[in-house]
């Protein structure tokens, strides 16, 4: 007699048990918290490299333009006083050397017509990537004055002295220990910068304001806008003075923006090197160097006229940085007499 075998089917189906999902969910998550460090850092080491190269291309422009014109550009042109007249800065005498000169072929500048005057209106809106941070971007890329719209930029020229009352004006005269790479209605050479180029800072970073303010307009030659001085050290949380007009400056210090509007608008004004990069601000000296430098000391006011008393703060301004890296007025005799 055959002999009958019993097949039992179950019907409980394998699976994941509730504990088992959990503790598959937990790893995910940890895995994921542990790389977006690295994925954040690697976006940032990408934005910083960028960062530095358009800093290596403005110092490259400006070499171009002292080799063309025999000198590096004014860092304002006024005329008949402070804020007068045409006021064009100096990235618009280095548009033609960084691939702007479409831009730069179409202004017009008729006397008594300021910037954004006349048919100029239709190309300050003009947005310039290679002026841009990556990093920043908190005010967007353009804000509006009136019914004209202006770009923003990130990179400053370093500018006479601890505040706008160092800069040169018609009718005003400045000691030539304030000298540094930009001043209004001047002119420097490489022959001027005795300390040598590569020891002496040109352009540095800045940031741009909330949306709709006018901190970072690539425009404006004033302090927060494309002048930055020595007498704050750079991402300083202490407060830049800006032009006593509410529309210029908003206190946002946790976006490093601390901001007063007690500047007096022709003497007090100033402005620090601000960046959203971790561990500094990038800086360009006079040989086209892209680097990024935390100081550590914030100079002082200068007690006295003294010109070894200043070039030694200054010095001080960048002391945190790698041995090499520029002063804002250069370790020796900085910028002599044009």
């Amino acid at each position: 007699m055959p002999r009958r075998t019993h097949c039992w089917i179950s019907d409980r189906r394998a699976g994941f048990t509730l504990v088992e999902l959990l503790v598959v969910i937990a790893i995910i998550g940890i895995l994921i918290a542990l790389l977006l460090p690295a994925v954040q850092a690697a976006r940032e080491a990408a934005r910083r490299a960028q960062c530095s190269n358009n800093l290596k291309q403005l110092g490259l422009a400006l070499h171009n333009y002292h080799d063309a014109l025999g000198s590096f550009p004014p860092g304002a042109i006024w005329e008949g006083g402070m804020y007068g007249g045409r006021r064009p800065n100096f990235h618009v005498h280095l548009f033609p050397y960084h691939e702007q000169r479409t831009v730069y072929d179409k202004l017009i500048w008729p006397s008594g017509i300021m910037w954004y005057g006349g048919n100029n209106a239709a190309l300050t809106k003009v947005v310039m990537p290679n002026l841009l941070c990556p990093s920043d971007g908190f005010g967007g890329q353009t804000f509006t004055i009136g019914a004209n719209e202006h770009a923003y930029m990130n990179y400053s020229g370093m500018f006479n002295g601890l505040n706008l009352g160092d800069v040169s004006s018609p009718g005003r005269t400045i000691s030539q220990s304030k000298y540094a790479f930009f001043d209004a209605n001047r002119s420097t050479r490489i022959a001027h910068v005795t300390d040598g180029t590569s020891n002496t800072l040109s352009i540095v970073e800045s940031l741009t304001g909330p949306p709709g303010y006018y901190r970072g307009g690539l425009w404006q030659e004033q302090p927060c806008g494309t002048m930055v001085f020595s007498q704050l050290a750079p991402n300083s949380a202490l407060s830049d003075r800006c032009y006593p007009y509410s529309q210029w400056c908003k206190d946002v210090p946790e976006m490093n923006l601390p901001s007063s509007l007690a500047g007096d608008g022709s003497t007090t004004d100033t402005c620090a090197a601000r960046s959203r990069h971790p561990g500094g601000v990038g800086v360009a000296d006079g040989r086209r160097l892209g680097a990024i430098c935390q100081p550590n000391h914030r100079p002082d006011h200068v007690a006295g006229p003294g010109h070894h008393r200043q070039r030694r703060d200054a010095g001080q301004f960048l002391s945190g940085c790698p041995k090499g890296l520029p002063a804002p007025f250069g370790r020796g005799a900085g910028v002599r007499a044009r």
